[in-house]
């Protein structure tokens, strides 16, 4: 099954179809190409037909270093880590200094 995209009429196909579907079919073997990779039997590793189905769509590669790319920048943290993620409490809130304004 996995030779099937290894070929020309496939890749004729890929190119012909809308982009949305596209998008579609690259995800889906994006995914399948992962799942490969964390399979016991794989030790980390492509067999050598997926190696021939990401050389026929090398949008996968791409697509990849996307994801790659947003999950880094998503998860990670720009902010200084000496400062605390908690709001200090200390501030007033406007309503309380009006209010202490307005007492005087």
């Amino acid at each position: 099954l996995l030779l099937l995209f290894t070929e020309n009429t496939m890749r004729k196909a890929f190119d012909a179809a809308d982009r949305n579907c596209q998008g579609q079919f690259l995800t889906a073997l994006s995914r399948a190409a992962a799942v490969e990779v964390v399979r016991p039997q794989s030790g980390g590793s492509l067999r050598l037909p997926w190696q021939k189905v990401l050389e026929n769509f090398q949008e996968v590669s791409l697509f990849r270093a996307l994801l790659t790319h947003i999950r880094r920048r998503c998860w990670q943290d720009g902010r200084d880590k000496s400062r605390s993620r908690s709001r200090s409490r200390e501030k007033k809130r406007k309503s309380d200094s009006k209010q202490e304004v307005a007492g005087d």
